[in-house]
């Protein structure tokens, strides 16, 4: 239809030309002609000066007459016609469209999902074909959405302001690593953004480990984990990430200039805790040799304390 009122009104704007060179235009030649014969730039001039005005008092009439005109002129014939035209159309298009619309709807959502699997980037080779959970499993396990909200209050206790009698309990703190593992391996209600999610959350309490920033209540004598408490629930983080999680874990954020730098703020520093991390991760083919050795590198081209560098630099 666009292309159709394009070609008519060219048209129609062709034969005004046509119409206007045959009569207006003819005419103010003669007329001039014989008036005396001015230069061909002069007579121009001449034309244009008289032409102008009437093209544009044509146009605005002609405008007019579109508006007020075809409404009334328009023959019965060509008001059905249109008619016509636009059901056709109307029935083609909802003919394409039930014939098609599965075909459709199904490229579409593969589409979408593709994008979703794309954004999350490739899983590692040697983690194989995702896992479901056995044909035995009940699915009791507590739900991913309610993990990540006990492990995110956690965290918030831990770097937040906080109450002298907030804490967790080193028990508390093996349960919920507990009921982390019963969700990784039933898989029934864990999609990979909330398996992601757990991923960077295990790691953060991981940091928080090793720092010795986990608030635990008791006296405030008491208000540290034991090295080996901490020890322990490292290695049960350390077998969840080998055994349990199928999405890529983000390790390195162990190594990153924040949670390094809580050690900078503990007195005496310890660094027993991340060097075992450190040598667990290798053993276990978590992290290379040469990876931690990058992430080190780095870390030590940051701004510290100059004591902080000194004993980073020696680790």
């Amino acid at each position: 239809v666009r292309r159709t009122v394009e070609f008519v009104a060219e048209r129609i704007g062709s034969n005004c030309v046509k119409h206007v060179k045959a009569t207006l235009l003819q005419e103010q030649l003669v007329t001039q002609r014989q008036e005396g014969g001015d230069p061909a730039g002069q007579l121009l001039e001449i034309l244009c000066s008289q032409l102008c005005p009437h093209g544009a008092q044509a146009l605005t009439q002609g405008r007019e007459f579109c508006q007020k005109k075809p409404p009334e002129e328009t023959p019965a014939a060509v008001l059905s016609s249109a008619e016509n035209a636009v059901g056709l159309a109307t029935e083609k298009a909802c003919t394409w469209l039930s014939a098609n619309i599965t075909a459709l709807t199904r490229r579409e959502v593969k589409a979408a999902v593709g994008r979703m699997l794309r954004a999350q980037g490739p899983e590692p080779a040697v983690r194989g074909d995702r896992r479901g959970c056995s044909r035995a499993c009940e699915h009791h396990a507590p739900l991913p959405s309610h993990l990540i909200s006990e492990i995110k209050d956690l965290l918030s206790v831990a770097v937040g302001p906080r109450d002298p009698e907030e804490g967790v309990s080193p028990e508390h703190l093996e349960q919920l690593l507990g009921q982390l593992g019963q969700t990784l391996r039933c898989r029934h209600f864990l999609c990979p953004p909330a398996e992601q999610h757990l991923a960077k959350c295990s790691v953060e309490l991981a940091s928080l480990l090793v720092a010795d920033q986990i608030p635990v209540l008791g006296p405030p004598t008491h208000h540290r984990l034991e090295r080996g408490q901490a020890r322990r629930l490292l290695h049960m983080l350390l077998s969840l990430w080998k055994d349990d999680f199928q999405v890529p874990v983000p390790l390195q954020l162990l190594l990153s200039p924040r949670n390094v730098g809580l050690l900078a703020d503990t007195r005496p520093r310890e660094w027993d805790l991340l060097l075992f991390l450190l040598r667990e991760l290798v053993e276990k083919g978590l992290m290379g040799r040469k990876e931690i050795d990058a992430c080190l590198d780095s870390l030590r081209e940051a701004q510290w304390p100059e004591d902080f560098a000194e004993e980073l630099a020696r680790l």
